[in-house]
């Protein structure tokens, strides 16, 4: 995104993709600010990242940037799978079985489910990683299936963005007799 007259002398391009510019960026004479102040014209541009040139250096720029969308100029500054680094985050998370009941805690309520299937998905461990679950009325069917996946160490519903929390009870916890008894099918 191009600012022109961020100053009486200066204008400013800002925005994620001019990180894999930077070197051609330099080479047309801009100096990287990692965080604007933002002024009157543009206070959208506080906090952000970017680079200031001359104006007089505004046709050469917008000529650049059109090259850019146009693909006639390639990134200069991408990072290789083999130059990123690495870690291993190791969880320890409560493996739950088929036919198990569970409850999602929401919003002072609790909505009881039942464990469809377990699966280890994309993953070459044997990890299990995902569960499906649905009501306990619906076991052995296909209607309303839905997946917990593993985020920061929890067990989470995939795509509910309210916060939930998952309880699997045990036999030791008066949760479990809010659960009706479901035969699962062979």
């Amino acid at each position: 995104m191009v600012y022109p007259n961020y100053t009486d002398k200066s204008l400013v391009v800002a925005g994620e993709g001019t990180r894999l510019y930077s070197d051609k960026l330099k080479e047309l004479g801009g100096k990287f600010n990692p965080t604007f102040k933002g002024n009157d014209r543009y206070p959208q541009l506080a906090q952000q990242a970017g680079w200031v040139f001359p104006s007089k250096k505004q046709n050469e720029i917008m000529q650049f940037l059109q090259q850019v969308q146009n693909q006639q100029v390639q990134p200069t500054n991408q990072v290789s799978p083999e130059q990123l680094e690495y870690k291993s985050i190791t969880y320890r998370v409560y493996q739950p079985e088929i036919g198990q009941k569970m409850l999602i805690q929401m919003s002072g309520q609790e909505y009881p489910y039942q464990v469809a299937n377990i699966k280890a998905e994309d993953n070459n461990r044997g990890v299990i990683d995902a569960v499906y679950f649905q009501p306990a009325d619906k076991i052995g069917t296909d209607q309303d299936t839905s997946k917990l996946v593993i985020v920061n160490g929890k067990w989470q519903v995939w795509g509910l963005t309210q916060p939930h929390e998952i309880v699997f009870p045990t036999r030791n916890t008066q949760s479990l007799a809010k659960f009706p008894t479901v035969t699962m099918p062979k």
